[in-house]
């Protein structure tokens, strides 16, 4: 492959061009995957590889767009943190709630009962008296 007078920069192409054949078929068992990321034409990716400056270049765009996804995940995962927070300060304003109506509850209740056995007390002293009354206004 290699001939006098091309020698180096013959034998970097015959690389890049097995590189660049392989990422073919790579590209062609990804034809059918809907998750594959976009990608440029296959007679660029050849170009690309085959001038250096240019492969850098699309090496470092591919880094800026991994840079950006990677600050919009952490973003994110900034803003599920506090949802999350906030979830746990419901969740314990809720619980802290609960308990102060179980409290009310049992109080209502006892004052219930209380009342019920004031009344009943009540209503067994009229009775007394009113009976008394009769037995004084028929004596």
């Amino acid at each position: 492959r290699i001939k006098s007078g091309q020698g180096q920069s013959n034998m970097m192409f015959s690389t890049s061009q097995g590189y660049a054949d392989l990422q073919g078929r790579e590209r062609k068992k990804k034809q059918g995957n809907t998750m594959a990321v976009a990608r440029i034409p296959f007679s660029d990716d050849v170009k690309l590889l085959t001038d250096r400056n240019a492969y850098l270049s699309y090496l470092e765009s591919q880094l800026d767009r991994v840079n950006a996804t990677a600050m919009v995940v952490d973003t994110f995962s900034a803003r599920i943190e506090e949802a999350e927070g906030r979830m746990v300060h419901a969740n314990e304003r809720i619980n802290s709630i609960k308990h102060a109506v179980k409290v009310a509850q049992s109080f209502s209740e006892q004052l219930e009962t209380d009342l019920r056995t004031q009344i009943q007390r009540h209503t067994s002293m009229h009775t007394r008296s009113e009976d008394r009354q009769n037995e004084l206004e028929h004596a």
